[in-house]
């Protein structure tokens, strides 16, 4: 009895066997999508590319596209225009800015080959801008300030020179400054961005600018500084930060020489300072 049980047992296993392997033969075997071989783009008009290429057409056709407005087929000989069918920028271009490694990457910078005077400025290394602004990197290095924390598309949004932010952006209010300056009010003191610690007066400056730091000589020169409170500061403070160094000497023939002769050689012998004038 458990012969017979086990003999069909075994019959019934090689039938369900049989019975898959048909099945599986009923499958065809997958047969590998073939890769598309690039088609020469012979005789295609920029404007039919742009019809389907809406986007990169715009862009290399505008203000934007700068040199590389070739026409689509100089840098896409085949299609479809994938980086495999696209020519490398050094196949043109050479080594275009120097050879800093920096440099050697060009889509660090043009990030979209359409629109290649449109630099990606938000990921851009102040390390990559000192490759090229490599003078402009210098005077920040050898003149310290608060900007050296600040990166440089902080100020330069957009890679075009009218696109530097206002000062009042960051500097809504400076301490110690004169109330309601502009814009272009700081430049006439500091007109350098980079390097804004040194003061160089552009004329005119209004006293009261002055005033707004310097309030002890500003009080004195209204009350006892004579005809010196009719100069204006930087007629004698031509230079900041107002040291003896940069001051202009009583004698100096644009002011005054030697008014009372060759006896009194020495103002600051009766005059306590050029802001108090009273004896």
């Amino acid at each position: 009895m458990v012969s017979k049980v086990i003999l069909i047992s075994m019959m019934a296993i090689i039938v369900i066997l049989a019975s898959i392997s048909g099945c599986m033969g009923i499958w065809p075997t997958p047969t590998p999508t073939p890769t598309p071989t690039p088609t020469p783009v012979v005789g295609l008009t920029d404007e039919q590319c742009g019809f389907c290429h809406r986007e990169a057409y715009v862009a290399i056709i505008g203000p934007q596209g700068g040199g590389h407005n070739l026409g689509c087929m100089a840098c896409h000989p085949a299609h479809p225009p994938s980086p495999n069918h696209t020519l490398a920028c050094e196949a043109c271009h050479d080594v275009f800015h120097g050879v800093d490694p920096l440099l050697l990457n060009c889509t660090l910078c043009h990030y979209d080959p359409h629109a290649i005077l449109r630099l990606n400025m938000e990921a851009m290394t102040d390390e990559a801008c000192a490759a090229c602004h490599y003078d402009v990197a210098a005077v920040v290095y050898q003149h310290p300030s608060k900007h050296d924390y600040v990166a440089c598309s902080a100020c330069h949004p957009e890679h075009e020179a009218e696109a530097t932010l206002a000062c009042m952006v960051c500097h809504s209010v400076i301490s110690g400054h004169y109330p309601g300056l502009t814009n272009i009010e700081c430049l006439r003191c500091h007109p350098h961005g980079h390097d804004e610690i040194p003061v160089v007066y552009v004329l005119p400056i209004p006293d009261k600018w002055c005033a707004s730091c310097h309030v002890e000589p500003a009080d004195i020169i209204a009350t006892r500084g004579a005809g010196h409170a009719r100069v204006a500061c930087v007629s004698c403070h031509p230079e900041h930060p107002p040291s003896p160094n940069h001051t202009l000497s009583c004698n100096d023939a644009a002011c005054h020489g030697l008014p009372h002769g060759t006896v009194f050689t020495d103002c600051l012998t009766c005059h306590v300072g050029g802001h108090n004038l009273r004896i």
